[in-house]
Parts: C-alpha cells; structure tokens; sequence
C-alpha cells in the first residue's frame, strides 16, 4: 500500500479521534504511541525532454524522513515508467538504485508517445511508501541523419544503426535502432530512400528475408512488399518478391527527384509509374515491345540524372543483359510498358547495343554521379579478351547523350578487375574503387594511380551528395574482427593535377556491424 505524507496524517488523525472515543467510554489504562517515519521524495522535474537512444534521465532525488532524517540505509528503491500516462500500462521496472542514470529507449511508434516514470520509495522496517512522479516527453532522433544498414555477425542477423544529427549537438551514432532479436532477418542488402518531398516519403530495408517499408520517423519495419499489394501482375515472376532497387534516388541536398513518378526494381520486374494519387502497377516494363510476354533479364540499377532535382525529369534506362545492350524505358501514358533501343552511329565514341563491337561487351558495373548541373552516368565494360573501358554518358530529360569512353589502363589501375566497390567522382576524371583494405583513386584521363590502405577490409564505398550537395565527398566503412565496423567521410582532392584523399577527422564513427549500405535521410520539415 502507498500512502504520502497527507494520508499518513489523516490515519494518525482519525486514530486519536477513535482513541478518544474509546477513553470516554471505557478508560482502562494508559496507551503508548509510535511515531511512523513520514517519507519526503524531491528532487524530480514537472518533465523530461528527452532524445530518444541518445539521452539519459540522471536523477539523484533528495529523500529525507521525519524520524530517519538524510539517513537513508532503511530504505527501497524502485524506479519504474508507464505508458500513456496509467499506472498499470506497460509497468516496466529500470532500476532498484537511489539515483538515476537511464538511457531513454522508448517505443516511438505511435504518435505523441507520452510515459511516466515513477520512484516508489520504501521502509524496510513498517512497509510504509511514498512515491513521486515525472512525465516523460521522448522525441525521435532519426528525423535527419545517415541510416546504417549491415550484418552483426556476433548474433548471424542484421543490425541497422543511424548517424543522428539532432539540431544544436553532436553528431553521434544510435545502435539498434531497430529490435530483430525475435524476427531475426538476416543478409544486409540494401537501403533505398525516395528524398525530403512534403508529398511522398519512402523509406525501404532490404535484405535476405524480405523488403520491409520503414516508419520515417521511428524506422520501424511498417509492411513487407509482399503484403501490401503493391505490384499485382499476371506476368510471371519470383515470389516472394524482393525489391532491388527504388528509382529514382534522392539528389543533391537530398531532395526528392521526379516526385510525380515512382519506380520499383525487384529480381526478374522493373515497374515505373506515375503515382500522384496512388502507387499501384500491373505491367512490368522490361520488355523490347508493349506486346511481348518476355521480361528481359537486367542490371540491378537504373540509369539516370544524379543531380538534378526536376519533377519533369522522366528518362530513364536500363540494361538488358540477354542482349547486352542499353535502353531507354518508355513511358506509355501515365505508366512504362516497355523498354525501347536507343540508335548507334559508326561514328560515335562508344555504341549502346555491345553487340556491335567486334569483341562484344558485357557490362561490370554501373553508377549515378554528380558531376555537372544534371550529373553523368557511368558504365565500366569488359571484353571476352580482358579489356577494361569506362561509359559515360547522360540519362537527360529527354534523350541519352554520349559523353566520353575510356580505355582503362589495368597496368596502372592495380586490382581494378577484381574490385569490390566501384563509383565515379563528383569532381574530376577519377574511379574510385576498392580491393580488400585498400582504396584506389585512378584517374581515368591522365592514367594515374592513388592508393591508400584503409587498415582493414572496405565493406562499403559510394559518393555522398544528399546531405550536404558536396561533389567531392563520398563515405568508406571498414570492419575487422577486432575493432568491428569504423565508418568515415572523406573529399577527393579539387586539385586536376594531384590524386588525393582528404580527411574529415570529424566526421568518423565506429559500429559494431559489417557495414553493407549506408543512406542519407531528412525528413520533410526538419
């Protein structure tokens, strides 16, 4: 039973009062009186203000009694929080110590997610209590930062860490952000973001087990892509279906681009759409013809501006691997039902069909960069004969310009062909690539070759325009058994003459996954 301070004296109270009704009526003696320990409990705050996984609620309460004094060795303590503001919801015991040091982890799922907590103070000698209270008013982290998505290999499931930028503190990385301790999904995949557009948001996890829909503000799993009917086609094609790509990608600063359109990449189906009212496809687009029933097979990525921001921006491309060739997805009304050739002349720098090539071409690897006011796209493309060359060229809002080919020296580029990570820079003629702990800089016009060992094994490479519109910047993350995960920001040198990389001694974060992709993410209006 609890009973503060008032009750106690209402009971003492009514005891003398009952007490001297007795003695009217029958007298029959003299009667001894003990005095009860009255608890005082101060020391808490009205309300904590609290980032959720980043802050603690430190509290050293100041508990006295009436007869016990500051003396405090007859005492319990028990420290306990409440959901929605009830006594009995959720009670949830964080501590049995006087004083108070809790990492604030609250589930943040519902809207205006409100806690109390609750300090319960006891008597070891009566069982006599008293209790104070404070609200909790936790508020989520993850609005703007850099979501880090990789495998955990002390548990064999994957992990997914944020780098949280709150306004006015440092920046600081948030383990577990998500609970996978009963759903263990497994094999890191991939992060896909839509960009900061105050119509539509997405944010999606991909991984071995499925393709999950993320809360954006508590990057909790919402649905996984094959319960929410999202595509529906009569074409065959995998299930369950996992999505490989999300198109088109956050550009510079990270806002959304061509936020009237959306585009989905699964194993064997590629669907692009208008969605202004809903997001909804039936028709696959990758085939050669509007009639055909064949789905081509194709690179895992979609081929389009990096850096502009443009809501009219609808060209986009695709690589049909059962034909080795580039084409452009075409839009037939408000939907694309089909992917259509893009022309070769004998005079251009390199031909889009690889089958027009004496010694025909298969694609290695393809990326977005963000050079220039719209950004390239690159190909890198490998012969029968071991021969290296590098596209370059512009998905415009139009039509697909060749910009330059590039005979790789692999004299010069050390371990290119066998590379674990490959981009292009924002800034310059340089390929960056990695292989094993080292990072490579080669600069694909000049034929030269920077390298720097990284200290252990580079798990992910890639540019990083959104956060910040830098055309210099991009991020490695590395893991060793020993120091587990370490990720960092670093530029690539402006100077035209001089392969470099630059530090961000700041800008340096340790994990304990493997890191497999790391995403940029601003919530609208933060």
């Amino acid at each position: 039973m609890i009973i503060n301070a008032k009750t106690m004296k209402k009971i003492f109270i009514a005891c003398l009062m009952a007490g001297a009704l007795t003695s009217c009526l029958d007298d029959e003696g003299n009667y001894t009186y003990t005095e009860l320990n009255e608890i005082k409990i101060e020391g808490l705050e009205d309300t904590y203000k609290v980032l959720n996984k980043i802050d603690h609620i430190v509290i050293e309460p100041q508990v006295t009694g009436t007869i016990l004094g500051d003396d405090d060795s007859q005492y319990e303590y028990e420290w306990h929080i409440c959901a929605d503001g009830l006594y009995h919801s959720n009670h949830k015991v964080i501590s049995h110590e006087k004083n108070l040091d809790y990492l604030a982890d609250f589930d943040l799922s519902k809207q205006d997610a409100n806690y109390n907590l609750y300090l319960t103070v006891t008597d070891k000698t009566t069982g006599l209590k008293a209790q104070a209270s404070a609200s909790i008013k936790p508020s989520t982290s993850y609005s703007k930062g850099f979501i880090v998505l990789g495998d955990d290999e002390s548990t064999g499931d994957i992990g997914l860490d944020m780098i949280v930028m709150p306004p006015g503190r440092d920046t600081t990385l948030v383990s577990n952000v998500i609970d996978n301790s009963e759903t263990h999904w497994k094999g890191a995949d991939r992060l896909l973001y839509s960009g900061m557009h105050y119509r539509k948001q997405q944010l999606w996890m991909c991984c071995d087990d499925g393709s999950y829909s993320m809360d954006l503000q508590s990057l909790a799993p919402v649905a996984e892509l094959n319960d929410m009917a999202l595509i529906d086609t009569e074409f065959k094609h995998n299930m369950p279906m996992k999505v490989k790509d999300f198109f088109p990608h956050q550009g510079l600063g990270g806002n959304a681009r061509n936020a009237n359109y959306t585009g989905y990449m699964t194993e064997d189906m590629v669907v692009y759409a208008m969605t202004i009212s809903a997001t909804y496809f039936t028709t696959p687009c990758n085939r050669t013809s509007s009639t055909s029933e064949k789905l081509f097979k194709f690179y895992p990525m979609v081929f389009s501006m990096g850096a502009y921001s443009s809501a009219y921006n609808t060209f986009m491309m695709l690589y049909n691997t059962d034909e080795q060739r580039f084409m452009r997805i075409t839009m037939s009304g408000i939907a694309a039902s089909y992917c259509s050739t893009l022309a070769d002349l004998p005079t251009d720098i390199f031909y889009w069909n690889q089958a027009n090539y004496d010694k025909p071409r298969k694609i290695v690897w393809g990326g977005n960069s963000v050079n220039g006011s719209y950004g390239s796209s690159y190909a890198l493309m490998k012969n029968d004969d071991g021969e290296f060359f590098l596209y370059k060229f512009q998905a415009g809002s139009y039509s697909a310009v060749k910009q330059g080919c590039y005979d790789i020296d692999l004299s010069v580029a050390e371990h290119l062909a066998d590379a674990s990570h490959y981009a292009v820079s924002g800034t310059n003629s340089i390929l960056i690539y990695s292989y094993g702990s080292t990072l490579y800089l080669y600069d694909y016009a000049a034929k030269t070759l920077f390298k720097r060992d990284m200290g252990a094994e580079i798990t992910y490479l890639d540019l990083e325009a959104a956060s910040t519109g830098s055309r210099t910047a991009f991020m490695i993350a590395t893991y060793s058994s020993s120091e587990k995960g370490t990720i960092r920001k670093l530029d690539v040198g402006t100077d035209p003459n001089v392969l470099e990389v630059k530090d961000r001694e700041r800008e340096v974060w340790k994990t304990n996954l493997r890191v497999k992709d790391i995403e940029w993410k601003r919530n609208y209006g933060s």
